[in-house]
């Protein structure tokens, strides 16, 4: 029996020692010439990582620091977005049984700029497409996937979102604007078919200083963008409004009361 338990303590130490030590010794940078291509295409723009790393504490997962997208060369010569880090945490017991099931999306600071130009073409237009492909006629089939489908393999517990900031510049009006949201903090709760997400934003609207905060929650979710309640908070400055409804079939249903 000493035996026995003197091994199970001994493996249980070799698993721990194995866990901290597995960040130092799988090096996740080596592989960045083979996603970072596929990365940049899917975006079609140029990206930089500074690193990517497996971590342990305080969750088993991966760390994304130094992310940043170039903006299209036609708009601007700067950056597009960046992020400070983004942290995934999954959960440990589903990966004993070979699942990988994540608990927490975690992005901090993160920062997109969209601009305007002075022909009235904002710089999203581009992301993603790299030239236009001349029509064809679309083969008629019926729809199998629906437009939430993908949230079946992203599915998580909390995603948040911390000091992050969005501009939007427009350069088309002869008196160019500049607004901005800044101190923006996002956290969505149980974002996964079946379940019906909370919540939370908050941020400031720049130049008025004007406070925003959006509370609520919105579901079940499922594979269309059939949503049966919708009960949502909105405060803009000193006004609150709430709206509650429904959507079905492509329609809303909704009372605005403030």
């Amino acid at each position: 029996m000493k035996r026995i338990l003197f091994g199970i303590v001994v493996l249980f130490v070799l698993v721990i020692a194995l866990a901290i030590l597995l960040p130092f010794i799988v090096d996740v940078n080596t592989y960045q010439d083979r996603y970072r291509p596929l990365i940049e295409e899917a975006l079609n723009r140029k990206i930089t990582l500074t690193d990517v790393r497996l971590t342990i504490l305080p969750r088993l997962g991966a760390r994304v620091e130094g992310f940043t997208v170039m903006d299209d060369p036609a708009f601007s010569t700067g950056i597009f977005a960046s992020l400070a880090s983004l942290d995934i945490g999954v959960k440990v017991l589903p990966l004993l049984t070979g699942r990988v099931e994540v608990e927490t999306l975690t992005l901090r600071e993160p920062v997109i700029t969209v601009i305007k130009n002075e022909r009235g073409a904002l710089n999203i237009s581009t992301l993603g497409t790299k030239a236009p492909t001349p029509p064809e006629a679309p083969e008629r089939r019926p729809p199998t996937e629906g437009p939430l489908r993908a949230l079946a393999m992203l599915a998580v517990d909390e995603l948040s979102l911390t000091d992050g900031r969005l501009a939007y510049e427009d350069h088309s009006a002869k008196k160019p604007v500049d607004y901005r949201l800044q101190n923006l903090a996002v956290t969505l709760r149980s974002v996964r078919l079946g379940d019906t997400p909370t919540l939370h934003i908050a941020a400031a609207v720049q130049p008025y200083n004007m406070p925003v905060t959006i509370d609520g929650e919105f579901g079940p979710l499922t594979e269309s963008l059939d949503f049966k309640v919708i009960d949502v908070g909105i405060a803009l400055g000193k006004t609150v409004a709430a709206v509650k409804g429904s959507a079905t079939g492509g329609r809303f249903n909704l009372i605005l009361t403030s």
